[in-house]
């Protein structure tokens, strides 16, 4: 086969078929780049982490909006007008740069954190292949093969680079490179010689010459031409990603209404004292300073800045957190899709046993003395050694009494392996239904397969010579972790290629519910799954293939699936799952295609995953509505406050900081981060947010409007309107936090309280903005007018105003009172109106 290569290879030589490189030519060719480092990259680099983190659509528009205010205040400052520089553009305008930049900070150092941890846990299962150096067999890393290296390749693993196979033969599976699910047959004979890098040995064993690696390789020649196709996010990334889409059109559409809106009222009332005071006109610079202002704080306000942040922090807190566990999370978002599942199918061997075996017992039907011989003799031809095969050698030795011509390597379809020896003689050892019809050693074998135990037949020419019979270790985790399942609802179903009377009893053991109803799939065809999948737990002798469609059969019922598997036969199904799980000790290919990786090879740890992920998913939700429900308010309060003659102009961004900083950023972060929130998820991320973050939403739209409208009616001045909107929407803001807290828990309580504690500490520290919802400048702070009022309420001209208004004192008694029942009341309708709309979808669809 040719190769576009981007190294000159012509002064290479191939190493000796035999002896392969020296450790010195294959030095000098990692020099050159002649390696097979092209795939070593894992997540992302330092520079892609600062890029990813900086340049985004919330910072544009955050840092642009600060750059024009800048430029507007040095122009003002230069042509005179100090006093509109420091009205309109004081430090309080900028204060929204402070979580913009954190929100960048923060998440850069929690993206870098969880790189190190990820990039050392890698280290520890980093997959690495045998070659020959000096006549030496050598473990390296796989990026580290260089060409012309004499590679060896065993069953389970995955080819590292295209080679020239000059020894062995072996069973390919090509289907992530071609997409066929036959496994190819490779040898040493001209035309079948090929192996590619990235197929998957099934069975055999191979020797080969690396003669394409890195970039080189067919695969990632490959790789290149789908550059543009990428892993799916999950349902929670996906949805908050769509949001922050169409909020570039939503901004966009706002910033162009508000001001038009403006320059009309502008132009209609402009000189209105009642209306405007100062009054204003399209030709006097304080108008533009205003319209800049006033579009500028409904831009901000529309952004739902921080959700990615608190979402990513979550869900890399996790990871972390699994990772001291001994569990790598290969991608931080496959943490939500195995918490979603509803249904995990389970491998018996790996996941309910140790994976450890013995010989228990052994049936003679012949000579003892000479059955023992031949059974060490084909223990000793076996290439590859699983659990099986070292019980055997720990039993009957793995010495030959004869001449081994041929093995025959173990397969899922044949469920046998054997040798051809010199004399002719074939020795045979497999599932003894698949190697004999004889009623009397099948009843045998029926026998000790229905206490759980595993049984083998032993042959020579066809002649059945002994039965034996093989013991797992059940792992001790097992029980309680199919107990933890069950209780939270998720189905379990144990798929293995072993007999089912075997797997259905350790089935019963472990605690799987329905083990009873078992079935085997020997000959089913394909078709047959969807029917079957449903309506039984425990699934035995199954075929890669069977597997995978079992799957996918699942998945066509609506099932969200996870699949453990530790082996080749398992990989056509880890790949269909919609997560999966694999073990430290598994193939190379299935740690390589796995979601999650248990380092210890202890099952249980899934209950830890499991739980992390409805950790973060719940979390996040519920932190999602606070950060939406200022997104839905500013829209709604965009549109509402069109027909009033003041308009826009009443709200300005100081009237949302007490609401953003202390509900949102302070109340959503920590409510992101609650320790005990694993209960199953329910519904999708539109349903369990959208209805609440619109409905919080109009209770924020609510305390804004109750003001505006007396304002617009004459009932209280433009300053205590300002006000009012600030100190409402924060009451509501506060409802909206004990409406979410509720059950209450102590850490729920705790973080009440803390949102409560910081709204205070910022009406007492700065009424001026906070509070009053007017700009403070670095003068207002040279000369002491901050100073004056910190925590001292008194000589605060805000408070005054507030305290001197019966109808603000009255409609805040009013609104602490009528928050909570027109919260509820605002979600019992729109809830009504989400079923309504429903109905009448399914009725239509119908």
């Amino acid at each position: 086969m040719k190769h576009k290569t981007s190294i000159d290879y012509s002064a290479l030589s191939m190493g000796d078929p035999k002896l392969g490189l020296t450790k010195k030519e294959a030095a000098d060719r990692h020099k050159l780049g002649a390696h097979n480092g092209f795939n070593a990259k894992t997540g992302k680099t330092y520079g892609e982490i600062f890029k990813s983190n900086i340049f985004q659509f919330f910072n544009f528009v955050l840092y642009g909006i600060a750059i024009i205010f800048l430029i507007f205040h040095i122009a003002l400052k230069v042509n005179g007008y100090d006093d509109l520089a420091s009205k309109y553009f004081g430090f309080s305008k900028y204060l929204f740069i402070g979580p913009a930049t954190l929100n960048i900070i923060i998440s850069i150092i929690q993206e870098i954190r969880s790189k190190h941890v990820l990039d050392k846990l890698r280290l520890v299962t980093e997959t690495k292949i045998t070659v020959i150096r000096d006549g030496e067999e050598l473990r390296i890393p796989t990026k580290d093969v260089v060409y012309g290296d004499l590679v060896v390749v065993r069953v389970g693993e995955q080819c590292p680079v295209d080679m020239r196979i000059v020894e062995g033969k072996g069973e390919f599976d090509e289907s992530m490179l071609t997409g066929e699910s036959e496994t190819v047959g490779k040898t040493p004979v001209d035309g079948k010689n090929f192996a590619y890098g990235g197929s998957v040995l099934m069975s055999g064993m191979v020797v080969g010459l690396a003669i394409a690696v890195g970039a080189d390789t067919y695969a990632n020649q490959l790789s290149k031409k789908l550059k543009g196709i990428e892993k799916t996010k999950s349902e929670l990334m996906r949805s908050i990603y769509s949001v922050i889409n169409i909020m570039a059109f939503v901004l966009i559409a706002i910033v162009v209404l508000v001001y038009l809106t403006m320059m009309y009222k502008v132009v209609r009332w402009g000189n209105n004292s009642s209306i405007f005071n100062p009054t204003l006109d399209l030709t006097m610079i304080e108008t533009w300073c205003q319209m800049t202002v006033t579009v500028s704080a409904f831009a901000i306000g529309v952004l739902p800045t921080g959700l990615v942040l608190v979402t990513s922090i979550t869900l890399a807190a996790s990871v972390i957190i699994l990772a001291r566990q001994n569990t790598l999370v290969q991608e931080l978002y496959s943490l939500e899709n195995l918490s979603r599942v509803d249904t995990i199918c389970l491998d018996k061997t790996g996941t309910l046993t140790d994976g450890t075996m013995s010989v228990e017992e052994v049936v003679y039907y012949l000579d003892e003395s000479t059955t023992k011989n031949m059974i060490s003799t084909l223990v000793s031809a076996m290439t590859s050694v699983n659990q099986t095969g070292l019980a055997m050698s720990n039993y009957f030795g793995n010495k030959a009494y004869a001449e081994v011509k041929e093995e025959i390597p173990f397969s899922s379809d044949r469920k046998y392996s054997g040798a051809v020896l010199k004399d002719g003689r074939t020795l045979t050892l497999g599932a003894p239904e698949y190697l004999t019809h004889d009623p009397m050693i099948l009843a045998q074998a029926s026998n000790y397969q229905k206490e759980g135990k595993r049984v083998l037949l032993f042959l020579s020419n066809g002649l059945p010579y002994a039965l034996i019979i093989l013991k797992d270790g059940i792992r001790l985790s097992a029980p309680e972790t199919i107990k933890f399942f069950v209780q939270n609802g998720v189905d379990v179903k144990i798929i293995s290629g072993d007999n089912v009377e075997t797997v259905s009893k350790i089935a019963m053991i472990c605690g799987v519910p329905n083990a009873d109803k078992a079935i085997s799939l020997e000959g089913m065809p394909i078709e047959k799954m969807s029917e079957i999948c449903m309506d039984y737990a425990i699934f035995g002798r199954v075929s890669p293939e069977q597997k995978e469609a079992l799957v996918e059969a699942l998945q066509a019922h609506g099932r969200k699936v996870a699949m453990t598997g530790d082996g080749v036969n398992d990989l056509l199904a880890l790949r269909k799952a919609n997560s999966s799980i694999t073990f430290e000790k598994a193939t190379d290919a299935a740690k390589s295609c796995a979601d999650v990786v248990l380092l210890d090879n202890d099952f249980s740890h899934l209950k830890e995953v499991v739980g992390q992920g409805r950790k973060v998913v719940n979390n996040a939700q519920r932190s999602s509505i606070l950060f939406l429900m200022k997104t839905f308010f500013i829209v709604m309060l965009s549109v509402s406050l069109f027909p009033f003659p003041r308009g826009h102009m009443v709200f300005s961004i100081e009237n949302i900081y007490m609401l953003q900083t202390a509900i949102i950023a302070v109340g959503g972060f920590l409510l992101s981060l609650e320790p005990n929130t694993k209960k199953p998820i329910v519904g999708t991320f539109k349903e369990n947010v959208f209805p609440k973050a619109m409905s919080a939403g109009l209770a924020l739209l609510l305390g804004a409007l109750v003001p505006t409208i007396l304002n617009s009616l004459h009932l209280i001045n433009n300053d205590n309107t300002t006000a009012m909107i600030s100190i409402l929407t924060t009451i509501a803001g506060v409802v909206v936090l004990a409406r979410l807290s509720q059950p209450f828990t102590p850490y729920r309580v705790f973080v009440f309280f803390c949102v409560c504690f910081v709204a205070i500490f910022l009406a007492l520290a700065m009424p001026k903005s906070y509070l009053g919802g007017l700009a403070t400048s670095l003068k207002d702070f040279m000369d002491g007018e901050v100073g004056s009022q910190f925590f001292q309420p008194w000589n605060s001209p805000v408070y005054r105003n507030l305290i001197s208004d019966p109808f603000a004192i009255l409609m805040m008694s009013v609104y602490i009172v009528a928050a909570y029942p027109a919260i509820f009341l605002i979600e019992r309708i729109l809830a009504r109106v989400g079923s309504w709309i429903g109905h009448r979808k399914n009725a239509s669809d119908n």
